[in-house]
Protein backbone atom coordinates (compact mmCIF):
# COMPACT_ATOMS: atom_id res chain seq x y z
CA UNK A 1 0.00 0.00 0.00
CA UNK A 2 0.86 3.63 -0.55
CA UNK A 3 2.57 5.38 2.20
CA UNK A 4 1.78 9.13 2.09
CA UNK A 5 -0.19 11.57 4.47
CA UNK A 6 -2.44 14.46 3.52
CA UNK A 7 -2.88 17.85 4.81
CA UNK A 8 -4.83 21.27 3.76
CA UNK A 9 -3.19 24.45 3.17
CA UNK A 10 -4.78 27.87 2.41
CA UNK A 11 -3.95 28.80 -0.63
CA UNK A 12 -5.36 32.63 -1.33
CA UNK A 13 -3.27 33.20 -4.67
CA UNK A 14 -5.19 30.10 -6.27
CA UNK A 15 -8.88 30.58 -4.35
CA UNK A 16 -9.54 28.10 -1.63
CA UNK A 17 -7.38 25.23 0.05
CA UNK A 18 -4.90 22.92 -1.51
CA UNK A 19 -4.73 19.46 -0.49
CA UNK A 20 -1.00 18.23 0.29
CA UNK A 21 0.07 15.06 0.19
CA UNK A 22 3.25 14.27 1.75
CA UNK A 23 5.78 11.31 1.51
CA UNK A 24 8.28 10.86 4.78
CA UNK A 25 11.02 8.42 4.47
CA UNK A 26 11.64 5.06 6.54
CA UNK A 27 14.25 6.78 8.37
CA UNK A 28 12.15 9.82 9.25
CA UNK A 29 10.54 8.85 12.29
CA UNK A 30 13.68 7.35 14.00
CA UNK A 31 15.92 10.54 13.36
CA UNK A 32 16.35 13.88 14.02
CA UNK A 33 18.20 14.75 10.80
CA UNK A 34 17.04 17.08 8.46
CA UNK A 35 16.17 16.27 4.75
CA UNK A 36 15.90 17.27 1.34
CA UNK A 37 12.25 18.26 -0.21
CA UNK A 38 11.41 17.41 -3.86
CA UNK A 39 7.93 19.73 -4.30
CA UNK A 40 6.08 17.71 -7.14
CA UNK A 41 2.53 18.48 -8.86
CA UNK A 42 -0.97 16.36 -9.84
CA UNK A 43 -0.59 15.11 -6.50
CA UNK A 44 -3.74 12.88 -7.34
CA UNK A 45 -1.49 10.76 -9.49
CA UNK A 46 1.71 10.43 -7.37
CA UNK A 47 0.51 7.78 -4.63
CA UNK A 48 -2.15 6.13 -5.05
CA UNK A 49 -4.41 4.88 -8.10
CA UNK A 50 -7.30 5.01 -6.18
CA UNK A 51 -7.01 8.69 -6.58
CA UNK A 52 -5.05 8.75 -9.90
CA UNK A 53 -7.27 10.00 -12.94
CA UNK A 54 -6.26 6.61 -15.11
CA UNK A 55 -6.14 4.27 -12.30
CA UNK A 56 -2.16 4.36 -12.32
CA UNK A 57 0.10 6.34 -9.62
CA UNK A 58 3.72 6.95 -10.06
CA UNK A 59 4.48 4.78 -6.60
CA UNK A 60 6.39 7.21 -5.57
CA UNK A 61 6.73 6.07 -1.70
CA UNK A 62 6.96 2.50 -2.64
CA UNK A 63 9.91 3.79 -5.03
CA UNK A 64 11.49 5.62 -2.76
CA UNK A 65 11.24 2.94 -0.17
CA UNK A 66 12.76 0.64 -2.20
CA UNK A 67 15.58 2.79 -2.66
CA UNK A 68 16.20 4.26 0.78
CA UNK A 69 16.56 7.63 -0.88
CA UNK A 70 16.20 10.28 2.08
CA UNK A 71 13.95 12.86 0.50
CA UNK A 72 10.61 13.96 1.82
CA UNK A 73 8.18 14.67 -1.30
CA UNK A 74 5.89 17.28 -0.77
CA UNK A 75 2.87 16.45 -3.46
CA UNK A 76 0.81 19.44 -4.31
CA UNK A 77 -2.63 18.89 -5.64
CA UNK A 78 -3.70 20.10 -8.84
CA UNK A 79 -6.60 22.53 -9.27
CA UNK A 80 -10.01 21.10 -10.78
CA UNK A 81 -10.61 20.72 -14.67
CA UNK A 82 -9.50 23.53 -16.52
CA UNK A 83 -8.13 25.16 -13.66
CA UNK A 84 -5.12 22.84 -13.88
CA UNK A 85 -3.91 24.54 -17.24
CA UNK A 86 -4.70 27.56 -15.97
CA UNK A 87 -2.23 27.21 -13.05
CA UNK A 88 0.46 25.37 -14.46
CA UNK A 89 1.25 27.91 -17.83
CA UNK A 90 2.47 30.93 -16.99
CA UNK A 91 1.08 32.43 -20.42
CA UNK A 92 -2.49 32.47 -21.96
CA UNK A 93 -2.53 29.97 -24.96
CA UNK A 94 -4.73 31.22 -27.65
CA UNK A 95 -2.91 29.05 -30.47
CA UNK A 96 -3.59 24.97 -29.14
CA UNK A 97 -5.14 24.49 -32.76
CA UNK A 98 -4.01 20.74 -33.53
CA UNK A 99 -2.89 19.73 -30.34
CA UNK A 100 -5.83 21.12 -28.05
CA UNK A 101 -7.23 18.25 -25.58
CA UNK A 102 -10.62 17.92 -26.15
CA UNK A 103 -11.71 19.04 -22.46
CA UNK A 104 -10.31 22.13 -23.05
CA UNK A 105 -13.11 24.67 -23.88
CA UNK A 106 -11.92 28.18 -23.72
CA UNK A 107 -8.30 29.80 -23.69
CA UNK A 108 -6.13 28.43 -20.62
CA UNK A 109 -3.01 29.36 -18.54
CA UNK A 110 -2.17 32.64 -17.43
CA UNK A 111 -1.73 32.18 -13.87
CA UNK A 112 2.00 30.18 -13.11
CA UNK A 113 3.01 33.42 -11.47
CA UNK A 114 0.30 33.10 -8.68
CA UNK A 115 0.52 29.27 -8.66
CA UNK A 116 4.29 29.53 -8.29
CA UNK A 117 3.49 32.35 -5.16
CA UNK A 118 1.42 29.97 -3.22
CA UNK A 119 4.65 27.59 -3.53
CA UNK A 120 6.94 30.14 -2.54
CA UNK A 121 5.16 31.92 0.07
CA UNK A 122 2.53 29.56 1.56
CA UNK A 123 3.62 26.00 0.78
CA UNK A 124 7.44 26.41 1.64
CA UNK A 125 7.21 27.83 4.74
CA UNK A 126 4.79 25.64 6.08
CA UNK A 127 6.75 23.04 4.93
CA UNK A 128 10.13 23.86 6.63
CA UNK A 129 8.30 24.90 9.65
CA UNK A 130 6.30 21.88 9.96
CA UNK A 131 8.70 19.17 9.11
CA UNK A 132 12.50 18.65 9.12
CA UNK A 133 13.78 20.34 5.94
CA UNK A 134 17.07 21.32 4.48
CA UNK A 135 15.51 24.60 3.28
CA UNK A 136 17.99 26.06 1.14
CA UNK A 137 18.16 25.91 -2.81
CA UNK A 138 20.83 23.60 -2.90
CA UNK A 139 18.72 20.55 -1.21
CA UNK A 140 15.24 21.95 -2.81
CA UNK A 141 14.04 19.94 -6.05
CA UNK A 142 10.68 20.56 -8.24
CA UNK A 143 9.35 18.21 -10.74
CA UNK A 144 6.35 16.94 -12.69
CA UNK A 145 4.81 15.67 -16.03
CA UNK A 146 3.24 17.07 -18.81
CA UNK A 147 2.22 20.23 -17.10
CA UNK A 148 3.46 19.70 -14.05
CA UNK A 149 6.98 19.44 -16.21
CA UNK A 150 6.36 22.57 -17.66
CA UNK A 151 5.78 24.31 -14.57
CA UNK A 152 8.92 22.62 -12.43
CA UNK A 153 11.41 24.25 -15.57
CA UNK A 154 9.04 27.57 -15.02
CA UNK A 155 9.25 27.97 -11.49
CA UNK A 156 13.15 26.41 -10.95
CA UNK A 157 14.44 29.03 -13.96
CA UNK A 158 12.52 31.87 -12.38
CA UNK A 159 13.77 30.85 -8.32
CA UNK A 160 16.84 29.03 -8.89
CA UNK A 161 17.20 30.86 -5.09
CA UNK A 162 14.29 28.28 -4.37
CA UNK A 163 14.52 25.60 -6.28
CA UNK A 164 17.78 24.87 -7.71
CA UNK A 165 17.41 21.11 -8.65
CA UNK A 166 14.27 20.34 -11.61
CA UNK A 167 12.80 17.60 -13.02
CA UNK A 168 11.05 17.66 -15.71
CA UNK A 169 8.94 14.48 -17.87
CA UNK A 170 7.48 14.80 -20.66
CA UNK A 171 7.14 18.85 -20.76
CA UNK A 172 3.98 20.00 -22.19
CA UNK A 173 6.25 22.96 -24.12
CA UNK A 174 3.73 22.70 -26.76
CA UNK A 175 1.12 24.80 -24.86
CA UNK A 176 3.82 27.87 -25.05
CA UNK A 177 6.66 27.17 -26.98
CA UNK A 178 7.46 30.54 -28.14
CA UNK A 179 7.08 32.28 -25.40
CA UNK A 180 9.04 29.51 -22.97
CA UNK A 181 11.94 29.91 -25.05
CA UNK A 182 11.82 33.05 -25.09
CA UNK A 183 12.07 32.97 -21.23
CA UNK A 184 15.08 30.31 -21.08
CA UNK A 185 17.10 32.54 -23.27
CA UNK A 186 16.68 35.57 -21.38
CA UNK A 187 17.46 33.81 -17.81
CA UNK A 188 20.24 33.43 -15.73
CA UNK A 189 20.68 29.88 -14.94
CA UNK A 190 23.79 29.86 -13.29
CA UNK A 191 22.93 29.31 -10.06
CA UNK A 192 21.07 25.86 -10.92
CA UNK A 193 22.55 22.48 -10.06
CA UNK A 194 20.96 20.24 -12.18
CA UNK A 195 18.14 20.15 -15.01
CA UNK A 196 16.79 16.36 -16.16
CA UNK A 197 14.84 16.29 -18.80
CA UNK A 198 13.04 13.66 -20.95
CA UNK A 199 10.29 12.83 -23.56
CA UNK A 200 8.80 9.33 -25.51
CA UNK A 201 8.54 8.95 -28.92
CA UNK A 202 4.78 8.22 -28.58
CA UNK A 203 3.55 10.95 -26.85
CA UNK A 204 0.06 11.69 -27.71
CA UNK A 205 -2.42 9.97 -30.39
CA UNK A 206 -1.32 11.02 -33.40
CA UNK A 207 2.35 11.05 -35.40
CA UNK A 208 2.17 14.92 -35.37
CA UNK A 209 1.59 15.21 -31.67
CA UNK A 210 4.63 12.56 -31.22
CA UNK A 211 6.90 14.92 -33.34
CA UNK A 212 5.62 17.83 -31.41
CA UNK A 213 6.30 16.80 -28.17
CA UNK A 214 9.72 15.67 -29.09
CA UNK A 215 10.39 18.85 -31.40
CA UNK A 216 9.27 21.38 -28.41
CA UNK A 217 11.83 19.66 -25.46
CA UNK A 218 14.59 19.15 -27.97
CA UNK A 219 14.23 23.15 -28.66
CA UNK A 220 14.27 24.05 -24.93
CA UNK A 221 16.96 21.28 -24.66
CA UNK A 222 19.16 22.93 -27.05
CA UNK A 223 19.05 26.40 -25.34
CA UNK A 224 19.42 24.99 -22.25
CA UNK A 225 22.65 23.16 -23.11
CA UNK A 226 24.28 26.50 -24.46
CA UNK A 227 23.99 27.87 -20.52
CA UNK A 228 24.64 25.12 -18.42
CA UNK A 229 27.61 22.06 -18.49
CA UNK A 230 27.18 19.28 -19.77
CA UNK A 231 27.31 17.33 -16.39
CA UNK A 232 24.55 19.39 -15.17
CA UNK A 233 21.66 19.02 -17.70
CA UNK A 234 20.71 15.05 -18.79
CA UNK A 235 17.77 14.68 -21.84
CA UNK A 236 16.60 11.58 -22.29
CA UNK A 237 14.34 10.21 -24.89
CA UNK A 238 12.77 7.18 -23.93
CA UNK A 239 12.26 5.27 -27.40
CA UNK A 240 8.39 3.76 -27.56
CA UNK A 241 7.37 5.35 -24.21
CA UNK A 242 3.82 7.32 -24.18
CA UNK A 243 2.43 10.34 -22.10
CA UNK A 244 1.10 8.10 -18.61
CA UNK A 245 1.87 7.58 -15.48
CA UNK A 246 3.61 4.11 -16.19
CA UNK A 247 5.88 5.51 -18.10
CA UNK A 248 6.83 8.04 -15.88
CA UNK A 249 7.48 5.68 -12.95
CA UNK A 250 9.80 3.83 -14.95
CA UNK A 251 12.11 6.67 -15.57
CA UNK A 252 11.08 8.14 -11.84
CA UNK A 253 14.37 6.02 -10.61
CA UNK A 254 17.01 6.90 -12.64
CA UNK A 255 16.19 10.56 -12.76
CA UNK A 256 15.98 11.03 -8.70
CA UNK A 257 19.63 8.84 -8.05
CA UNK A 258 20.97 11.44 -10.70
CA UNK A 259 19.28 14.64 -9.74
CA UNK A 260 20.28 14.30 -6.03
CA UNK A 261 23.76 12.59 -6.73
CA UNK A 262 25.77 14.69 -5.29
CA UNK A 263 23.58 15.28 -2.35
CA UNK A 264 22.33 12.05 -1.13
CA UNK A 265 24.83 8.92 -0.90
CA UNK A 266 24.19 6.15 -3.14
Amino acid sequence: MPRYSTFEIPAPQLGGNRTIRVYTPLSYEASTKSYPVLYMHDAQNLFDPRTSYIGKAWQISETLDELKLDILVIGVDHGEGEKRYDELCPWINRELQIQRPSAITRDVGGKGDQYLDFLVNALKPYVDKHYRTLPDAGHTAISGSSMGGLISLYCGIKRPDVYSRIAAFSSALRFSQKEFIDFIKGADVSAIKKIYMDIGTKEGDTPQLFDLYINTNQEAYDVLKEKLPADRLKFIIDEGAVHNEEAWARRFPHMIKWLLSDIIPK
